[in-house]
């Protein structure tokens, strides 16, 4: 995400690039002892707050003891009034294959009662990195086609875990529960006896997981743009649903009273004709990626709708524009982490929604190719139990046309999980518009939740 901030620098002095060696932050020597649970610390300032700077000593498989040790950065942003510091709020961003040390979620506000600590995702931040070469270069694979599209990404994800194994990666120990892991490891090492979370997205899902492993530690949960632990599938009819809302809102704004489904099946034709779309330099497959990428942002997919009014009386020049300004940035992630945080988890626990027959159907199938290819390794292997959470009270934000997490996705959860709950939906608002043209409101909220 855009708002990644590089604080490498601080952590030069005292993490080594090597696994199982911690360098002191004051002589620039190897601690000659490291053992999990250890962390180095550092005084500094965080975005012009005080702050320390950590590194956290873990296993890089927690679930193998004579795993090698790895290192995870740690920043303790510290509360402003220290006499009436209260539990300390862990910051959860998005992802995966993003990193946590952001500060997208890191309000000023917050620091009135609280302390706030960005732990960071093992995978992407610290001294392993899931980097790899093969899965990104199936997007750019000249034989890549709707028709062999999942063969290809499968493929992909295969070198990708055999890059791993030859790189004697242990790479089964970085998923979501061992995110976990470290922030218990964290939590205890600084014994807290009780922590909060404001998460998004995919930090949503680390810290439901949290939630139902320690319920104990737990004092408040703010979720924003949630999705239900281990569901990393799209959902076909959910996304065609938001899509056609979008779209009403585009023709309202433009004051043309025809809604039909006829009329947004007439709009969205241009996107869906892949002999033109072929003709005019476009790959089917990477315009379905650049096609639900637009609908993160409200704005965004309301130009898009616009530009592909245009396209039966200006061509297609416009949207090859958007297509190709898209992807001199796209995928700015760690896809190696993306692929490994899906282990376990996807899609186990819920019934995988079969393709349709709507049109935007093949966008989504292209989406689940590509974000959850299907192969052995990441067939499932546990459960989240989804219990009750009676104990916990967590308040639950959502962008009223969010195509990543639809609050109608988690709904059922609410009712049926979570006693104490509060919701909010956020009008005109996708996915990533609450840390844009709404952040004044999300704030707003935040901190009235936080400081209350």
């Amino acid at each position: 995400m855009p708002w990644t901030i590089q604080v490498a620098c601080a952590f030069v002095l005292f993490v080594s690039n090597t696994f199982a060696q911690v360098y002191h932050y004051e002589t620039g020597k190897v601690i000659p002892v490291s053992r999990p649970g250890q962390i180095i610390w550092k005084e500094g300032v965080f975005q012009n707050f005080l702050a320390d700077y950590g590194t956290l000593v873990v296993l890089e498989n927690p679930k193998n003891p004579k795993s090698k040790l790895i290192n995870i950065p740690v920043i303790k942003v510290k509360c402003l009034q220290p006499d009436s510091v209260k539990e300390p709020h862990f910051v959860l961003h998005g992802g995966p294959g993003e990193s946590n040390i952001q500060t997208t979620l890191l309000f000023s506000g917050m620091l009135q009662k609280h302390d706030v600590i960005l732990v960071g995702y093992r995978g992407v931040d610290g001294s392993v990195s899931l980097q790899e070469p093969h899965y990104q270069s199936a997007l750019t694979c000249d034989s890549l086609s709707l028709k062999n599209q999942k063969i290809v990404f499968a493929k992909a994800a295969h070198e990708a875990i055999r890059f791993f194994n030859e790189k004697k990666i242990e790479w089964e120990g970085f998923g979501l529960e061992s995110v976990v892991d470290d922030i218990e490891e964290f939590r205890k090492n600084e014994g807290y006896p009780k922590i909060s979370f404001l998460a998004f997205s995919y930090g949503t899902m680390i810290a439901q997981l949290y939630s139902e492993t320690y319920p104990q530690n737990m004092e408040t949960n703010i979720y924003i743009g949630a999705r239900p632990l281990g569901n990393f599938w799209l959902s076909d009819s959910l996304f065609h649903e938001q899509l056609y809302q979008l779209f009403k809102k585009y023709k309202q704004q433009k004051n043309e009273a025809d809604t039909s489904w006829s009329d947004f099946s007439r709009l969205m034709a241009p996107a869906l004709d892949t002999h033109h779309l072929a003709a005019a330099d476009i790959n089917p497959v990477l315009f379905d990626l650049f096609f639900f990428s637009q609908c993160y942002s409200f704005d965004n997919a309301l130009q898009l709708f616009a530009t592909l009014d245009k396209v039966p009386s200006k061509g297609y020049n416009k949207l090859v524009q958007k297509y190709k300004e898209f992807y001199k940035n796209y995928p700015n992630l760690v896809l190696g982490d993306l692929l490994v945080k899906k282990k376990k988890w996807y899609p186990h626990g819920y019934e995988k929604e079969s393709i349709g027959n709507y049109e935007c159907s093949r966008i989504i199938e292209t989406l689940n190719n590509w974000y959850s290819p299907q192969i052995d390794y990441f067939l499932p292997s546990g459960t989240s139990g989804n219990r009750t959470i009676d104990s916990i009270l967590t308040y639950f934000i959502f962008g009223e046309f969010d195509v990543a997490s639809p609050y109608k996705l988690f709904e059922p959860l609410i009712l049926s999980n979570y006693i104490k709950a509060e919701v909010a939906i956020v009008p005109d608002c996708s996915h990533l518009d609450l840390f844009y043209t709404k952040k004044e409101l999300l704030t707003i909220r935040i901190l009235d939740i936080i400081n209350q």
